[in-house]
């Protein structure tokens, strides 16, 4: 039972990966300000995806409720940072810097 559950989770994360992709390819259908290209997908699926799989690792590893939170909102506030810097550059000493 165990194996479904974990390749249940593991689709999910793909699952939310896609759904969030979609937003910037459906919205480059109806404005240019949304101006992607394959790189831009491949590395942020990478990231969602990756963030996703860590997240699932620690729900199953980390037993004590309150390192398992810690550790998955340091993460997400990981996840958005990159995320961030990536698109704007908020971080201009990065070599990565968007603008």
């Amino acid at each position: 039972m165990k194996i479904i559950t974990r390749n249940k989770d593991i689709a999910g994360v793909f699952g939310v990966t896609t759904g969030i992709l979609l937003i910037p390819l459906v919205a480059m259908q109806f404005t240019t300000k949304a101006d992607w290209n394959l790189f831009d997908f491949l590395i942020m699926g990478i990231l969602i995806s990756g963030t996703g799989l860590l997240i699932v690792m620690t729900g199953r590893k980390v037993k004590n409720t309150i390192h398992r939170a810690a550790i998955i909102l340091a993460l997400l506030v990981m996840l958005i940072l990159t995320w961030v810097q990536l698109a704007v550059g908020i971080i201009d000493t990065w070599p990565l810097a968007g603008s």
